[in-house]
């Protein structure tokens, strides 16, 4: 009965955040198909596997294992073969069904973690206009919690960044006119939504906490450095420490949802994506706050609770961007270790994660100091934030799905381009990379300057050794022959 097990896993664990079927109706479905699978409707067929693709995309490898006897990727492509042929058997593009429009919605949630984004983007927006032709604008206002809230609140702040996300990115706008645009939609999602719900419910609490962060990350993109002409340097101090306590914020919520046990069923929605741009600005901002202080004490727990609870931004050594977290992580325990030092205070206890990082870096640093090499090394630290901002080259707030406890589908990217948007001349003749076609750049000169533009932040007389303008910064690159050795790179 591995058909009855994986709608029951589709009611436990995707059903209360996606809210797509009525499940009342679908049960028969269900118990039809599997006594008699001929006499179902193309479009309910297309329905019923695009919920076991979306319950075992759910379901981690052991549950797999030991409930459905097979490798959950097997499964997983199974099922999503024949949902595919499902909906083109069911002629989904042309079809007025709103059974086979919750089949092509519900086949989405899986497709989202196989497409790559670009695709994924053209799907979404096929299934918005073929709802378009069904809408019925007839709903009923409600006040209190319903088994919708979830989705509600998701659908509210998805308005609210499609009308002014611009705005909030917009350095010409006002900051003030962004914080009265910000607090309007707290207080309209405290009195319609959060003053209701009781975070002892679980899917009450990825509801609120998906609220809050959002609007947190509103926040950080209305104050961001970037969108002063100086790049922050000017930033008030007040300014600073705000932006330095939201980003702990939104760092909290993502550990608040991974922590909690009682939203194990909900992990695949958490795990699309963690908050990287509000953790990568906490570290990046963590230097200009004083290395003893509360806020920065609570921060450093939380960056040893994202490597523990994100365990591949430690293991996976394929993937630039989390080296480049990695690298930054250090940079930034190394600058707290100095602060402490240059004002005699007790030595602060080193997280583990930093010790691992430090021991791996010594170890390749040891291998490559032993390999004999006629290779040009670029520092470490260029190539790690020059990795981070390729996030932001690359960015389109229509096309990234932040995933998690982030409400701003498509906004984790924006943000961190506002963030980390080098200012790269014109003449530099460096090819932007298609939106959401990795990560990769190229050019010593673009790393470099990504890194002193980022660093310029953190230390506001520039980056160490002296370079007090980008073109100093560049012309020991150049007379290095653009690239400087790792053992001269003590940034």
């Amino acid at each position: 009965m591995q058909a009855f097990m994986l709608w029951q896993t589709f009611l436990q664990n995707v059903n209360p955040l996606s809210k797509v079927v009525h499940a009342p109706l679908v049960q028969p479905v269900v118990i039809e198909a599997i006594n008699d699978f001929d006499s179902v409707p193309k479009s309910s067929i297309a329905l019923l596997f695009a919920i076991y693709s979306a319950a075992v995309m759910s379901l981690k490898e052991e549950d797999c294992q030991s409930r459905l006897n097979a490798p959950r990727m097997l499964l997983l492509k199974r099922y999503f073969s024949a949902s595919q042929k499902a909906l083109a058997a069911a002629s989904f593009m042309k079809s007025r069904n709103i059974v086979t429009l919750q089949a092509f919605v519900v086949f989405l949630l899986p497709a989202r973690q196989i497409y790559d984004i670009q695709t994924f983007w053209l799907l979404a927006g096929i299934a918005v206009r073929l709802g378009m032709r069904l809408i019925e604008n007839n709903d009923i206002i409600h006040k209190g919690p319903t088994e919708m809230t979830f989705c509600l609140c998701r659908y509210e702040v998805g308005e609210f960044m499609a009308q002014h996300a611009r705005q909030l990115q917009d350095p010409e706008v006002p900051v003030r006119e962004k914080d009265t645009l910000i607090d309007q939609l707290e207080t309209h999602m405290n009195e319609n939504y959060l003053q209701y719900l009781d975070s002892a419910i679980p899917l009450h609490l990825v509801a609120e906490c998906g609220v809050r962060s959002a609007i947190c990350k509103m926040r950080l993109m209305a104050h961001h450095p970037f969108q002063y002409a100086d790049r922050g340097k000017s930033m008030p101090r007040n300014e600073r420490d705000m932006l330095f306590k939201t980003a702990v914020q939104m760092v909290e919520y993502d550990v608040l949802g991974k922590s909690t046990r009682t939203l194990d069923s909900f992990s695949w929605h958490l795990d699309v994506a963690f908050q990287i741009d509000a953790f990568v600005f906490m570290l990046i901002a963590s230097r200009t706050q004083a290395a003893d202080a509360p806020p920065t004490m609570r921060a450093w727990h939380l960056v040893s609770e994202m490597y523990k609870h994100w365990p591949a931004l430690l293991e996976d050594m394929n993937n630039e961007l989390y080296d480049a977290v990695r690298e930054l992580t250090l940079r930034s325990w190394e600058a707290r270790e100095a602060e402490i030092a240059r004002r005699n205070l007790e030595p602060l206890e080193m997280p583990e994660v930093v010790a691992k990082l430090r021991e791996r870096k010594a170890r390749k640093t040891h291998i490559r100091t032993s390999t004999p090499t006629t290779s040009v090394i670029i520092p470490p630290e260029a190539s790690a934030l020059h990795q981070l901002a390729g996030v932001a080259i690359q960015v389109d707030t229509r096309s990234v799905d932040s995933g998690g406890m982030d409400f701003l589908h498509g906004t984790t990217a924006a943000f961190s381009a506002s963030s980390f948007q080098p200012n790269v001349d014109q003449h530099i003749d460096e090819p932007t990379p298609p939106i959401g076609g990795g990560l990769r750049l190229g050019g010593t000169k673009i790393m470099l300057r990504i890194w002193f533009e980022v660093m310029s932040f953190a230390e506001p007389h520039g980056p160490r050794r002296g370079f007090r303008t980008l073109a100093d910064f560049e012309k020991e690159v150049e007379d290095t022959g653009s690239a400087v050795e790792e053992d001269r790179a003590g940034y």
